[in-house]
Order: structure tokens, then C-alpha cells, then sequence
């Protein structure tokens, strides 16, 4: 209720829900999270990829798209024009997410 305010009306039951996903908190799962937050990442670099190039980025973002899983992450961050083994690649990532949380922290002011 916090974080969203009036906006969702929760359902009694759903105070437990978090419950429901307890590999999330196995000690011995502890590198389970690590595709979430490499996928995460990823879009956010895309997404400032994008924002740079505009509507030049679209018929590349189209062809990782309809790769799918067919190639590896290297090759997939290759159509649009992304080295995932170079720090800057994981720094537009970083950089979007702080730009979301900046934005988070004003809104809540």
C-alpha cells in the first residue's frame, strides 16, 4: 500500500504472495536471481540504444526480436549494435536504471 497508494486495490490473500515464490530466498539458490537482473540490464541498455538513435534503432531492434532465443546473448547484443563484454555496455544499463530511480526520488517528494 506504500508504494502504490489508491492506485490497486489489493486482495486480502495477497498480503502472503511473496510467500508463494520461496526459491527467491533459498540460500543455496543464490545465483537464481542472475538472469532477471543480466535481462534487466540488457533492456535498458536497448532502451537508451534507442533513445540515442531514435527511429534508426527500429529495424534492428525488429531483428533481435525475431531471433529469439536462436543466438547467444553476445550475438543477440551484436544486431543492435551492442558489446556485452565491454563495461559500457553494462553501464547504459546502470546509467538507466539510476535515471529511473532519480525520477522515483522527485516523485516522491
Amino acid at each position: 500500500d506504500k508504494i502504490y497508494g489508491d492506485s490497486i486495490e489489493w486482495f486480502e490473500e495477497m498480503d502472503w504472495e511473496w510467500t508463494m515464490k520461496p526459491h527467491y530466498f533459498f540460500p543455496n539458490f543464490r545465483f537464481y536471481n542472475y538472469p532477471y537482473v543480466y535481462a534487466q540490464l540488457f533492456v535498458y541498455a536497448l532502451y537508451q540504444t534507442y533513445k540515442k538513435e531514435g527511429k534508426d534503432f527500429v529495424p534492428k531492434f525488429k531483428k533481435l526480436l525475431a531471433a529469439g532465443g536462436s543466438l547467444s546473448p553476445e550475438e543477440l547484443g551484436a544486431l543492435v549494435g551492442l558489446d556485452i563484454t565491454r563495461q559500457d555496455f553494462w553501464e547504459l544499463g546502470i546509467n538507466q536504471y539510476e535515471t529511473f530511480l532519480n525520477e522515483f526520488e522527485k516523485a516522491m517528494n
